[in-house]
């Protein structure tokens, strides 16, 4: 996931992610990222373009062929709330990204050409209430946390009063 613009003094976005093995009844988390990316994105989109590439890249490819080893039918499947980033991801191009700096069309590039020339990865909408990322790009109100908290299966029990 990705905020877009979020630090005010500079507008450069924030790039989060969260790597977990997922099963149908089970969650392990694996690693998690949060970082203030080095361009300035024009749109959300550009922005999380920017975030996808380099978890892709930095974190998921890796861990996935560690994992393959292990489990050899295990499948990396990405999760993304922008529906226009996964129209793009699709095409494997956009026109009305034509204006990108060079170190964007290498990540829109790379990054179509990665998912598109492998069977192992996928790509399925989610909605943003849902997007595990969305803890690490961003302050999430209060009434947010306990959900955001779950979805990472992160438990906090109240420990017994010593006495």
């Amino acid at each position: 996931d990705a905020d877009f613009g979020g630090d005010v003094k500079d507008m450069k976005s924030t790039s989060g992610f969260v790597l977990a093995i997922e099963g149908e009844n089970s969650f392990a988390l694996l690693g998690w990222g949060s970082k203030k990316q080095k361009v300035i994105s024009r749109s959300t989109t550009e922005s999380e373009f920017v975030s996808l590439s380099s978890a892709l890249f930095q974190e998921a490819i890796p861990m996935l062929e560690v994992w393959q080893k292990l489990i050899p039918n295990i499948n990396l499947v990405i999760h993304e709330d922008n529906t226009a980033c996964i129209a793009i991801l699709h095409k494997g191009y956009s026109p009305k990204l034509r204006s990108l700096s060079k170190t964007h069309r290498i990540n829109v590039a790379s990054t179509c050409e990665a998912i598109t020339n492998s069977s192992d990865i996928t790509v399925k909408h989610i909605s943003t209430d849902k997007q595990k990322g969305d803890i690490m790009t961003k302050g999430l109100s209060v009434q947010k946390w306990s959900a955001a908290l779950t979805m990472l299966n992160i438990v906090f029990q109240r420990l017994p009063d010593l006495k």
